[in-house]
């Protein structure tokens, strides 16, 4: 049986990157913008995980992983980075000796594998 509600994950997945562009475009502060961008890319993991967890349990890990390793390795750190170097442009920032700019490029490809693996989710049968 399909599992429909990893559908509706990855539509609001999706939907957040289009929230993402918007408040970018309509926000001309580009470090406020990083700010409510990266606030929602840390909750997002959080929100899904909670109700994966409260209503499905731990059974289907390989969604948990993918909100995780968003999440734990690129979602906080880059808002954490954000937040604690207000005045200094993001281009010049690092954490571990990569780059932000890096980091972010690494994000993008975190959260399409997280979206991926919501994706799996749905199409694999119990």
């Amino acid at each position: 049986m399909r599992q429909k509600r990893f559908l509706v994950y990855l539509v609001v997945q999706a939907f957040v990157i289009l929230l993402v562009v918007a408040i970018f475009k309509l926000n001309s502060d580009v470090k406020l913008a990083s700010v409510q961008a990266g606030t929602l890319f840390v909750f997002l993991p959080m929100v899904l995980s909670a109700i994966e967890f409260k209503n499905h349990g731990l059974k289907r890990k390989s969604f948990f992983i993918g909100l995780l390793q968003f999440w734990i390795f690129f979602a906080l750190p880059i808002l954490g980075l954000r937040l604690l170097n207000w005045e200094t442009p993001f281009d010049q920032l690092s954490i571990f000796g990569v780059a932000g700019t890096t980091l972010h490029q690494f994000a993008n490809h975190s959260y399409f594998l997280m979206m991926a693996l919501t994706l799996w989710n749905y199409i694999r049968r119990r």
